[in-house]
């Protein structure tokens, strides 16, 4: 991976994406953050993608199985850009006045979905509600 990158100098890094200055991360090179975020993105996809796999038992009645899943690789997928700009970076940016309602709704529906999970587990009503709010 460090050939994509060889003819990079730290200018020019920092042009593609600034540095991170978060004490939440250590400080790490242009192609480490790359890989970073492409791995998270690539595990998350995965999990999201097998909680398909899942998706018999959830129109069985059993929701928890695929929503579980489905929800860890959402979050997965989520920490993946923390490694290009950090965890305080990125969450300024979700919540940036302009962003801040799809960032609420984003992160209140995966909250509510593993909440009617645990509520609806072994229920044909959990199942209604959470294929409606994946609709949604």
């Amino acid at each position: 991976m460090k050939h994509l990158f060889r003819g990079l100098n730290q200018q020019q890094e920092d042009a593609i994406l600034p540095p991170v200055e978060d004490d939440l991360c250590p400080a790490l090179t242009f192609p480490e953050r790359v890989v970073g975020c492409l791995g998270c993105m690539l595990i998350g996809y995965v999990l999201s993608f097998g909680a398909f796999f899942r998706f018999t038992k959830l129109l069985e009645g059993d929701v928890a199985p695929f929503i579980v899943i489905w929800t860890l690789g959402n979050v997965v997928s989520l920490c993946g850009s923390c490694f290009l700009f950090g965890p305080k970076s990125q969450c300024d940016q979700m919540f940036h006045a302009t962003r801040r309602i799809a960032a609420f709704v984003y992160l209140a529906s995966m909250l509510t979905t593993i909440i009617l999970a645990a509520l609806f587990h072994d229920s044909h009503v959990g199942t209604f509600l959470l294929l409606g709010m994946m609709i949604v």
